[in-house]
């Protein structure tokens, strides 16, 4: 199972990068109302546009903030903006084809916020990381549509976590 992106952890590496000390400064940095932060902070929910944005405009690698994987900031040389990304299109099209395909199956519902669209993209980075290397193409599309299964197994249930919560509250209510 891809291993999960936690608010604490992703906003500790930015504090670290940053050199910030506390949530405020970091609320500050990412353009947001420091309320608005801490709710963020108990609901898990991570504010990944403003995220990607300070990433940008900080030269941090994306892959570190979110995962703790290489190094804080992106390799140097050359214009960033102009680099070409050495990623094989097929097999990011393999990846997202199974996540939708298997959240279809799980009967998952997701919005069609700009955070879903992040949080889809972050998962088949993820995948991708995890599986371009592999040789056999068999294995390959085994290996990505065993994770797809597992995020939309995962979805599921927190799905349904979340409309007995919902449940259980309107029951309380009456």
């Amino acid at each position: 199972m891809i291993s999960s992106v936690t608010f604490t952890a992703v906003i500790q590496r930015l504090k670290e990068a940053l050199n910030r000390r506390n949530d405020k400064e970091v609320a500050e940095i990412l353009r947001i109302k420091p309320n608005a932060f801490y709710n963020r902070r108990r609901l898990g929910s991570l504010p990944f546009q403003e995220l990607l944005n300070v990433a940008e405009g900080n030269d941090l690698s994306a892959d570190w903030l979110f995962f703790g994987r290489g190094t804080p900031t992106r390799k140097p040389g050359g214009n960033q903006k102009d680099a070409q990304p050495n990623v094989d299109p097929a097999l990011m099209g393999e990846i997202l084809f199974a996540l939708e395909r298997e959240q279809e199956r799980a009967e998952v519902k997701e919005s069609d916020s700009l955070e879903a669209a992040a949080r889809r993209g972050l998962i088949a980075a993820q995948i991708y990381n995890e599986v371009f290397l592999m040789d056999d193409t068999r294995k390959r599309s085994a290996a990505v549509k065993r994770e797809a299964e597992e995020i939309a197994s995962a979805a599921r249930l927190l799905q349904n976590i979340t409309k007995a919560k919902r449940q259980r509250r309107i029951t309380k209510k009456r």
